[in-house]
């Protein structure tokens, strides 16, 4: 662990405060289906090696919101019936995470996967902050594990490195679908930054990083 990373609940947003890192209302990446959005979360104190968004490592005010108004900005687009949670660490804002997802579904049904650095057992026997089994139960496939730089030359399914686990937790999404799922990624192309939203192959995120550089753009996203 980075030392420099370690957190402390003095590190993480007030109660009742989400500290985002990004958000995306419409992609195709990052879950089966058409379309769905992703909410990235800042801070994460694991510094895997490799780490596709070092970025979003640092414990630092990002874009902060409430549950309420996140879930107003879902569900603007009566399109969307798919969620994905990424980081960033989310299991570090279960409380105000999980009580999204609640306002979420009580006016929409919605599927919902999210990635985290941190195994099942983990989760369940240590968790890293207060109300992680709270969130566990508004999610339908938890992706765990850290990310392992040695084990991330893999075109299969929606995870990083082989190392990682699908863990589905309800029946909304299908057992296996996300084994299957096409890895593909979106650039999201801003006024001055570039945004990579999926899980690229090294390759890839490295020829990203050179045509950014090439046209003096900040990598505001390479996510997974």
């Amino acid at each position: 662990m980075n030392g420099q990373n370690h957190y402390s609940p003095s590190h993480l947003p007030p109660a009742g405060i989400l500290n985002l890192a990004h958000v995306v209302r419409r992609t195709s990446a990052l879950g089966p289906g058409d379309v769905r959005s992703v909410v990235w979360f800042q801070g994460c104190p694991l510094a895997c090696p490799g780490c596709i968004a070092p970025e979003w490592q640092a414990f630092k005010p990002a874009l902060q919101t409430t549950p309420q108004d996140l879930a107003e900005w879902f569900l603007r687009d009566p399109d969307v019936h798919a969620l994905t949670l990424s980081g960033g660490e989310p299991t570090l804002q279960s409380k105000a995470a999980a009580e999204f997802l609640r306002l979420v579904r009580r006016e929409r049904e919605i599927s919902v996967i999210c990635f985290s650095g941190y195994t099942y057992e983990q989760l369940r026997s240590s968790p890293p902050a207060l109300g992680v089994a709270d969130l566990l139960t508004q999610v339908d496939v938890l992706v765990d594990g850290p990310f392992q730089r040695e084990l991330a030359q893999t075109t299969q399914g929606l995870r990083g490195s082989r190392n990682q686990n699908f863990i589905y937790l309800t029946e909304r999404i299908p057992a296996g679908s996300l084994e299957r799922a096409e890895r593909k990624v979106e650039i999201h192309i801003h006024e001055d930054s570039a945004v990579m939203v999926g899980i690229p192959r090294p390759a890839v995120l490295s020829a990203f990083h050179r045509a950014l550089a090439a046209r003096q753009l900040d990598v505001q996203r390479s996510t997974s």
